[in-house]
């Protein structure tokens, strides 16, 4: 359900930005991959794409990685276009976004643990 409603955002901003071809393509391959998932059977790997509980600490572990991974990628970018004279932008609320939820996870949880 997710990559559905995920694909009608993204259809209905390709339109917007006067790109309908480019928003039926992203709507198409995110029904497709969300098609892909629902039927792809019961190994422990489509499981967790889905989001079954029983796989749910690798999936936590693999989206702290790649949140981090792109919080490094948006630093470095925002570091090089600063280098080259430029404001920074987008890269610095990017940054900013990423810094300030990583931060506010850390405090909720260690309160609760």
């Amino acid at each position: 359900m997710f990559s559905v409603v995920l694909g009608i955002v993204l259809f209905i901003a390709a339109a917007l930005g006067g790109h309908p071809d480019s928003g039926l393509f992203m709507f198409s391959a995110l029904v497709l991959f969300g098609a892909g998932l629902l039927l792809a059977g019961v190994s422990e790997s489509r499981r967790g794409g889905r989001g079954d509980a029983s796989v749910a600490r690798p999936d936590v572990t693999a989206t702290a990685w790649s949140g981090v991974v792109v919080l490094l990628a948006v630093i470095g970018a925002f570091t090089a276009e600063i280098a080259q004279g430029h404001n920074g932008a987008p890269y610095d609320w990017l940054a900013a976004v990423g810094s300030l939820a990583y931060v506010v996870a850390v405090v909720l949880q260690r309160r609760r643990g």
